[in-house]
């Protein structure tokens, strides 16, 4: 009697709400059944899925529940328990109760049969399993990007483990060192595709747009062309390495005419880099940019690892508020007294600029104030202000050779 009282009391008090009024109610009454739901921590799928395994697998009784209460289901047609992290379709990999598929191969399948990482790498960014030889000139080149010493990767890598970080923090910081200077391999590949595109389109030699390319890139970073590997013969064994293997293709051979194009022009010995020689060679091995990005910065970041763990056994860890920063480093303004706020307006300068002339004025001003972003050069400038550090001044010939015209980079 008590529930068909509470039920006529219900209705009579609904019969009470204007019908403007009704969606306003309505949504209302939802709201408080998800309030609900919420503070109950009530889960509607945990109590729908189990029942569904104890149901006749048969056409006619299975029900049919909607996307959001449908279950997910194995190959078996048993209700998997585990949800997915992230729910998203992918053409790269699944994962199951029975196996882990990559691209299609069975994981475990593929280390049964011996494959190593180069090939699973190959599988993973190309979708096909590589010739041997292929695979041999990528583990040769990951063995290479391995380590350097302690270059910028590495330094970071021991910089974070000073602070007695997790591992996983310190290998992870040392892929952030990677931009479009230090391992500008997107760059480099996005610059030399887009020249070997137009050749093709053009209907120009490779020798004719490579002089368009390196007169126009005089003072790129990403040439694959530098004074960095003069006395080493790393990268000039990976060419010779791709070529003995027989994996050598359009991009190492573009690579190498620009070598002897910026060679011709240059006052300083230069030759082929690690940048060049690494980047060209992925390229043949059908790798893209990005994807050759992310391989190099992994792998280097196994030698990370090693990096980040001997700071953590040799070296002592770094307290907050522990490091010293001596003065004699120190070129910015001179100690000076903090003003009363009082006195505020009579020393403060507005940053507002009200013409064009006061604009550029302040402008040069702050560009003489390092740490304020105003004196960071453009994409040119700044190359151009790199390769007067290490030393690189060209001569410009024109295409037939002759010196028409001398332009030396150098750094304003």
């Amino acid at each position: 009697m008590e529930g068909v009282r509470a039920v006529l009391l219900s209705r009579k008090e609904s019969s009470l709400i204007p019908t403007r009024q009704m969606p306003v109610a309505v949504v209302l009454a939802f709201l408080k059944l998800f309030n609900c739901l919420l503070t109950f921590r009530f889960d509607l799928l945990d109590y729908v899925r189990p029942a569904l395994n104890v149901l006749p697998r048969t056409r006619s009784v299975t029900p049919v529940f909607p996307a959001f209460l449908r279950p997910e289901v194995n190959e078996r047609g048993n209700v998997m328990e585990r949800k997915p992290v992230l729910p998203r379709k992918t053409q790269i990999s699944y994962k199951t109760e029975e196996k882990t598929v990559l691209r299609g191969y069975n994981l475990s399948d593929l280390a049964e049969e011996g494959c190593g990482l180069a090939d699973v790498i190959c599988v993973d960014f190309q979708a096909r399993i590589p010739l041997i030889k292929e695979a041999k000139m990528l583990n040769y080149l990951m063995i290479l990007c391995l380590d350097e010493g302690l270059s910028t990767p590495a330094a970071i890598s021991r910089v974070v483990a000073k602070g007695h970080t997790i591992l996983t923090q310190s290998v992870g910081a040392s892929i952030l060192a990677f931009g479009r200077a230090y391992g500008g391999f997107q760059a480099y590949g996005n610059m030399v595709h887009k020249y070997l595109s137009r050749a093709e389109k053009e209907k120009r030699s490779l020798d004719e747009i490579v002089y368009v390319l390196v007169k126009k890139n005089e003072v790129s970073l990403t040439l694959g062309v530098s004074t960095l590997m003069v006395k080493d013969l790393a990268a000039q064994r990976v060419f010779a390495r791709a070529e003995s293997l027989d994996v050598a293709g359009k991009t190492i051979d573009f690579q190498k005419r620009i070598v002897k194009a910026v060679q011709k022009v240059s006052k300083e010995p230069v030759d082929l880099d690690m940048l060049g020689a690494v980047g060209a060679t992925m390229f043949d091995l059908g790798f893209s940019p990005e994807s050759t990005w992310s391989i190099v910065a992994i792998t280097r970041a196994f030698g990370c690892g090693a990096h980040a763990i001997e700071e953590e056994e040799r070296e002592p860890r770094t307290t907050f508020g522990q490091s010293l920063m001596p003065q004699k480093y120190y070129d910015g303004p001179p100690d000076r007294p903090v003003p009363p706020l009082k006195d505020r307006n009579k020393i403060a300068k507005p940053a507002q600029a009200k013409t064009l002339e006061e604009w550029r004025k302040k402008f040069d001003e702050m560009k003489k104030l390092k740490g304020s972003g105003y004196s960071i050069r453009s994409k040119s400038n700044h190359t151009l202000r790199s390769y007067e550090k290490i030393g690189l001044h060209r001569s410009w010939p024109a295409q037939d050779g002759s010196l028409s015209g001398t332009l030396e980079c150098r750094a304003s």
